[in-house]
């Protein structure tokens, strides 16, 4: 992969449906780095990170990372969710509201050895600018 091509490439319609009242349309390219997908409410950023994630599936277009297609609508490719090693953070606290960020940053470092999470955990969120966040306790963990 050349330094110009983009690192993750999605091209995606997502028809509305149950879950989805409207239609979102993408097209975008990322170079490596870290991303931040911000807009209004409703204007389809969480849909955009559950199709890269391969939480929703897309009506149309391509999601490739590198050089790997992880969704193709036309060659009928859909990598699973489990295989793309994607996550994300909801707006909301949908996951572990009982744990600290640190908490919940160590939880997904699974693959580490457990001495070696806390020091990934902290230089992770030193790595995308909240890096105090690890630090701080929060309020379920304080009642405890």
């Amino acid at each position: 992969m050349s330094t110009d091509a983009p690192a993750l490439h999605v091209d995606v319609t997502v028809d509305g449906g149950r879950a989805h009242a409207e239609r979102l349309r993408v097209d975008l390219a990322l170079r490596p780095g870290i991303t931040c997908v911000v807009g209004s409410s409703g204007a389809g950023k969480s849909t955009l990170l559950g199709c890269i994630a391969g939480l929703v599936q897309p009506t149309g277009g391509s999601i490739r990372i590198g050089g790997t297609t992880w969704f193709d609508s036309k060659a009928r490719v859909d990598v699973p969710a489990h295989q793309r090693r994607v996550a994300f953070v909801f707006q909301r606290l949908a996951l572990f509201p009982h744990l600290s960020a640190l908490g919940n940053v160590e939880f997904a470092l699974t693959r580490y050895a457990k001495p070696e999470r806390r020091a990934k955990a902290l230089a992770l969120l030193h790595r995308v600018g909240v890096g105090a966040l690890g630090l701080a306790t929060n309020q379920a963990t304080r009642r405890a």
